[in-house]
């Protein structure tokens, strides 16, 4: 099982090599019971750039606490950065190795282990051999297919979010428009990635997973806090809404309830704007 774990970053012995060393340092502690790997590390699409994500699964809470206390006298002489990641979640700490490798060690205990949005799972080693079925299961679920039962909300929402984002641009609220832009943007990127066979939108490695597609489109959706760039940035997305939900419509006969009549009055406002 271990040596599984670790076939995955053959062609980066840095890495290989270091989290060896970390999986061999918090197996030796007392209170610990098991160790794995998640995100690309366990998928086995790694690369110089990416971080090394190490589950440490300690034996209780009380134990968990105790090591985490003596995190400040862990013996890593080859960091230069570090920073415990609390506004994340609990018992969480990033380092940063050198020459620049990011890793990020999470603390938990085998009645708080995460869930199947932190899979795919890779266990390097563990001692009470409770962690396997946990994982092939979490990794099953990670081929959940689009669920698209909300699409019609979604589309109203969307043109409700812009007309919103109209008004208070047109109040000047430039500030605000640039940044709740994001949430317009999402309702598409989610359609986009599910038009394209996955059930939720991440950002992370987009362009090696569907190509340059998205990026091409969406690259005049990023608008800072001006007018004129907040307008192209909606017509943009409207446009990218009207070829989106076409598609939808085709593949999955779906009767809209936003009637063209609203979304001809909604462009007509910020092309006015």
């Amino acid at each position: 099982m271990r040596e599984l774990a670790f076939k995955n970053m053959e062609h980066l012995p840095q890495h290989r090599d270091l989290c060896r060393f970390l999986a061999d340092f918090f197996l030796n502690q007392s209170g610990v019971g098991a160790v794995f790997l998640s995100g690309s590390a366990a998928s086995g699409e790694m690369d110089q750039y990416s971080d090394i994500d190490l589950g440490v699964v300690c034996l209780d809470d009380q134990l968990r606490e105790k090591i985490w206390q003596e995190r400040l006298n862990w013996n890593f002489k080859s960091w230069f950065h570090r920073m415990d990641a609390d506004h994340i979640k609990s018992h969480f700490i990033i380092y940063i190795f050198k020459p620049d490798i990011h890793v990020d060690i999470n603390f938990y205990t085998y009645s708080d282990l995460p869930g199947e949005f932190e899979s795919p799972f890779l266990v390097i080693d563990d001692k009470a051999g409770k962690l396997d079925s946990w994982a092939k299961s979490l990794n099953r679920k990670n081929e959940i297919q689009p669920d698209w039962s909300r699409v019609n909300h979604e589309q109203e929402r969307f043109w409700v979010c812009v007309h919103y984002t109209w008004a208070h641009c047109s109040r000047g609220e430039l500030y605000d428009c640039a940044i709740f832009i994001s949430d317009i943007r999402s309702i598409l990127e989610n359609w986009f990635v599910r038009l394209n066979g996955e059930a939720f939108f991440n950002s992370r490695k987009i362009e090696s997973r569907l190509g340059d597609e998205l990026r091409q489109q969406m690259k005049d959706c990023f608008p800072g806090p001006d007018t004129k760039e907040i307008k192209k940035a909606l017509l943009q997305l409207i446009a990218l809404e009207n070829l989106y939900s076409e598609k939808i419509e085709t593949n999955l006969k779906v009767n809209w309830s936003t009637s063209k009549d609203a979304k001809d009055r909604i462009k007509k406002m910020l092309e006015e704007l």
